[in-house]
């Protein structure tokens, strides 16, 4: 039986740089958002039910998701991301359940990288723990505006959505802290994958991070 660990962090964290580290030592990732992606995606299975739903003008021209516009929607509309999340709920359930039970047959210890985790108790309870990558929010705000594409107030508007650092702390059984360097965010997450009960992190892990 697999030891799924929950991978989850406030935008700017570092949560990604964490989840790609340990893809990297050679865990297997069980991707959210990357499976969110797929069934909105041209011919995801999600997505007749999104333009039933929320029309043409929520639908690329190649039969896509248009993230953008659904993003500024669920924005503006409090009720419209409540229809969203329940419209891909099922699908998302089904796919990540059959992503996690994969991966669980290839490794002792299985990374569940969710963004949502914490807002989903129901996802929360497939995890046998949780960890959260934590930064304070004026480092986090500065990471997130050195992407392209988002402004000041859309960082703000979407962390204001997100589920409170001083709340989530409260919730996860692990936190590291990332409010320096790549570098020592990785430190941290060695440190946590070698002090996890006997077991639980494959042999060939720990003998790379032996090894680096």
């Amino acid at each position: 039986m697999a030891f799924i660990l929950g991978l989850t962090g406030g935008i700017g964290a570092g949560k990604s740089t964490a989840s790609q580290f340990f893809q990297a030592v050679g865990l297997p990732i069980v991707d959210a958002d990357a499976i969110s992606r797929r069934l909105t995606a041209a011919g995801g299975d999600a997505m007749p039910a999104v333009r039933e739903t929320f029309g043409d003008a929520f639908v690329t021209e190649t039969g896509a998701m248009d993230r953008h516009a659904m993003r500024e929607h669920v924005f503006a509309e409090p009720d419209a991301l409540k229809t969203l999340e329940t419209l891909l709920a099922p699908y998302l359930k089904a796919g990540i359940q059959e992503a996690l039970n994969e991966a669980a047959q290839r490794s002792s210890l299985v990374i569940f990288d969710c963004p949502l985790l914490l807002e989903t108790p129901s996802w929360a309870a497939w995890c046998d723990a949780t960890l959260y990558i934590s930064a304070d929010k004026a480092i986090r705000t500065e990471r997130v505006l050195a992407r392209p594409g988002l402004t000041p107030d859309t960082v703000e508007r979407i962390m204001a959505k997100q589920i409170a650092p001083q709340a989530a702390l409260k919730k996860v059984d692990y936190v590291v802290v990332n409010n320096t360097t790549e570098d020592d965010l990785k430190a941290g997450l060695v440190r946590l994958l070698t002090h996890l009960p006997e077991g639980i992190c494959p042999r060939s892990v720990i003998e790379s991070l032996d090894q680096n």
